[in-house]
C-alpha cells in the first residue's frame, strides 16, 4: 500500500502541469476561482471551530463501514478524535467543496458520504437561498455527528442528511433533487462501485455539472475507476488534482482534455518566465 502511495504521488508530482498550462476557458476558471484563490470567508472560521471540537473529542462510537473500510485503522470502535484526523475532508480540500459550489452557483448537491459532517458543513454553508443538498452516509452514530455539524454551521440551508447505504438511498436522492449542479462521491472507495455511482449520478446531469470523486489515487482499483471515468463520452475535461478527480461535462470543451494539475507555486517555471 505505502509502495503504491508514493508511486502514484511521484508520477502525478512529475507530469502535473499549472493553471498556466491551461487553455480550456472553464477549467481555467475552475482553477483560478476555486484551487488558486485565496478568498476566506467568515464560514471557514466556523467550521475550523468545529474540527478544533471534533480534533479533542475522546468519546468511542462503533462504525458499520459498507464501503471499502479505512487502509490506516482496523478496528471498527474508534474515537471521534481519530475519524476526524484520519477521515474528515481536509481543510484546504473542504475549502474547495465551499468554493466549488459558490463558483458553480450549485443549487442542487449530492455528497456520497457525510462521515462527520466536515466536508458536508462546507458544501451547505455556500449553498443559495435556494439551494438543496442531500448527503448519504450508512452510519447512524456518524449520522448524528452530521446532521449536528451541518444544523450549527449552516443552520438556514435545505439539507437532508439521510441515512443508508448508497446502494439504497441515491436513487431516491436523485428523484428528489431531479437535477444535480455538483455532486462529491467521497466514500465506498471500491472500482465498480465507484463506476455504479458515477453512471447513476451522469444521468441527472447537465451540461454545466461538475462531478468530484475523492481519492482516486486511494488503490489500483480507484485508479482503475478514474480511468474509466475519463473515457466516457460525455466527460470533456476531467482535472487530476491527485486526492480529487474532477470531472466536467462541457460540450464547448469540442476537444476532450484530460488535465494532471498542482498549484502553480509548486512549478513556478511553468509561468513562462524561464522559456
Amino acid at each position: 500500500v505505502k509502495f503504491h502511495a508514493f508511486s502514484s504521488a511521484a508520477r502525478y508530482a512529475w507530469s502535473a502541469n499549472t493553471i498556466y498550462d491551461v487553455h480550456a476557458p472553464r477549467a481555467f476558471s475552475f482553477l483560478g476561482q476555486v484551487i488558486e484563490d485565496n478568498r476566506h470567508f467568515h464560514a471557514f472560521d466556523w467550521i475550523q471551530e468545529l474540527r478544533d471540537g471534533y480534533a479533542v473529542d475522546r468519546s468511542e462510537i462503533e462504525l458499520t463501514d459498507f464501503g471499502a473500510g479505512s487502509r490506516a485503522v482496523a478496528a471498527t470502535t474508534r474515537q471521534i478524535k481519530d475519524i476526524a484526523r484520519m477521515s474528515g475532508s481536509p481543510k484546504r480540500f473542504g475549502e474547495y467543496l465551499f468554493k466549488t459550489v459558490d463558483w458553480l452557483k450549485a443549487k442542487r448537491v449530492l455528497e456520497l458520504g457525510s462521515n462527520l459532517g466536515i466536508g458536508t458543513s462546507y458544501l451547505a454553508a455556500a449553498l443559495p437561498t435556494d439551494g438543496k443538498l442531500i448527503s448519504i452516509d450508512a452510519d447512524e452514530n456518524l449520522i448524528v455527528r452530521a446532521r449536528g455539524a451541518v444544523k450549527s454551521i449552516a443552520p438556514q440551508a435545505d439539507t437532508s442528511v439521510l441515512l443508508g447505504t448508497f446502494v439504497d438511498q441515491l436513487a431516491p436522492a436523485l428523484k428528489e433533487l431531479e437535477t444535480i449542479d455538483l455532486a462529491f462521491i467521497d466514500g465506498h472507495h471500491a472500482e465498480q462501485a465507484t463506476k455504479d455511482y458515477f453512471a447513476q449520478i451522469l444521468t441527472c446531469c447537465h451540461d454545466q455539472s461538475v462531478i468530484i470523486l475523492d481519492d482516486i489515487h486511494w488503490s489500483p482499483g480507484m485508479e482503475a475507476a478514474w480511468e474509466w471515468v475519463k473515457q466516457q463520452p460525455q466527460v470533456t475535461c476531467s482535472i487530476d488534482l491527485f486526492r480529487w478527480g474532477v470531472v466536467m461535462l462541457d460540450p464547448s470543451i469540442r476537444v476532450p482534455q484530460h488535465l494532471t494539475i498542482v498549484p502553480w507555486l509548486w512549478k513556478p517555471w511553468h509561468m513562462g518566465f524561464f522559456s
